[in-house]
């Protein structure tokens, strides 16, 4: 059997993103896809793949099928999730493209130029801070990766270049990368693909970081980590320290307490609009009034400052009966707070003061002395008026369900 590339682990990993992409999961398939590294990795021609793989056409066609449906390609975009993307470093390495990956059949791109060297392809690289492949692409050899010039070149930023020259260094340990035997500019691309995701992020999933000594300071005045490390434990602990960075959610609050008188009379009013539900433009209550001139005049309460509560229905009644309130002197609002809450915190208005209670009291009645009865209290301060406690829960969806807890204090 010929030496394979793909662990047990590694190959589940794979298999559940290969499934997602819609590739059929036929019991060969993890023979295809050793098959496909295999050519991969010694560059030889599709019909020198070993039998033990399968039939090298069925192999060669899921190979090239998978490309043409752009599989490959999604297979390593899916892999690319939460990419460092402080430092973006680009690059290009140009290979030799070999004597039978020219004359296609058909007329589909190729990205085979002509140069110094002969017929060759170039691999536009580009690497997030961390060093992993973010985005690839292939042309002819004579494609420059800017037009800009160096006038503006970080030169100490230019020294992490290495990061994607590792790349690079790591892709063409593939055979079939290093030189170019495929006809297709597509088949290429999912060979890079392919390579990239195994190199890039499958084994890196696969094995878990060795970190050595690490020591991370916080520097509290300026809000700040100060992480000393290796540059290989660094790019580890700052994509942990990126994923915790994040900054939670906000909900804005508009609270008004309002303190509200009810008699007999009102309580009565309520109760028939209530069960009535009476939608007519006149509708009215037992003090006389009607539904027009009542919404009418909380319109002007509002704009001069006083106190209205709408409440949306098809008659409107509820609003009539709180103007009604307000007119009768039956309303006061004790405060209208404003306050900023992190999702799933609490927070509490606190709104009234703190009055005088007499505790106890004390009387000294001693008689052999001439100052008489000496009469003794004792004073605290209370706190009084509402506690309005709050805790916002905001979802996915960015649905705001909150908890509101009212207490009064005595």
């Amino acid at each position: 059997m010929p030496r394979q590339m793909l662990t047990d682990e590694l190959w589940e990993k794979l298999k559940i993103i290969m499934l997602k992409m819609g590739i059929y999961d036929k019991p060969c398939l993890r023979k295809t896809v050793e098959g496909i590294f295999y050519r991969l990795r010694v560059g030889c021609p599709w019909r020198d793949l070993p039998t033990a793989f399968g039939n090298w056409n069925a192999v060669y066609k899921r190979f090239n099928d998978w490309s043409r449906k752009e599989k490959l390609m999604g297979i390593f975009n899916a892999l690319v999730v939460d990419p460092d993307l402080e430092w973006e470093f680009i690059d290009g390495s140009i290979v030799k493209a070999h004597q039978h990956s020219s004359g296609a059949a058909c007329e589909q791109e190729t990205a085979i130029g002509k140069s110094v060297a002969g017929n060759t392809s170039k691999i536009h690289m580009a690497v997030d801070a961390c060093g992993l492949p973010i985005h690839f692409s292939v042309t002819g050899a004579k494609k420059k990766n800017s037009t800009r010039g160096n006038d503006e070149m970080d030169w100490c930023l230019y020294k992490y270049r290495h990061l994607v020259e590792n790349v690079f260094a790591r892709l063409k340990h593939f055979r079939a990368i290093a030189t170019r035997y495929d006809k297709l500019k597509r088949n290429f691309e999912g060979s890079i693909a392919l390579a990239c995701a195994f190199y890039g992020y499958l084994c890196e999933m696969a094995t878990a970081p060795n970190i050595g000594e690490v020591k991370i300071i916080p520097d509290e005045p300026n809000n700040a980590l100060i992480v000393v490390a290796s540059a290989q434990d660094y790019a580890v602990v700052h994509r942990i320290i990126k994923k915790l960075d994040v900054m939670p959610l906000q909900v804005l609050i508009d609270a008004t307490i309002v303190e509200v008188t009810l008699s007999d009379k009102l309580k009565y009013g309520i109760k028939w609009f209530l069960q009535h539900q009476n939608g007519g433009q006149h509708a009215a209550s037992s003090g006389g009034f009607n539904l027009a001139q009542t919404a009418s005049d909380i319109a002007v309460g509002a704009a001069t400052g006083g106190f209205g509560y709408a409440f949306v229905s098809n008659s409107g009644d509820i609003r009539a009966v709180l103007e009604a309130n307000a007119s009768d002197n039956k309303t006061n609002v004790i405060s209208a707070p404003s306050l900023m809450v992190l999702n799933n915190q609490e927070a509490s208005i606190q709104v009234g003061k703190q009055v005088p209670i007499l505790s106890s009291q004390s009387t000294n009645t001693n008689s052999t002395t001439n100052t008489g009865t000496v009469v003794t209290n004792t004073i605290q301060m209370r706190d009084t008026g509402i506690t309005l406690t709050i805790k916002p829960r905001v979802n996915a969806n960015g649905l705001v369900i909150m908890d509101i807890d009212q207490k009064r204090m005595m």
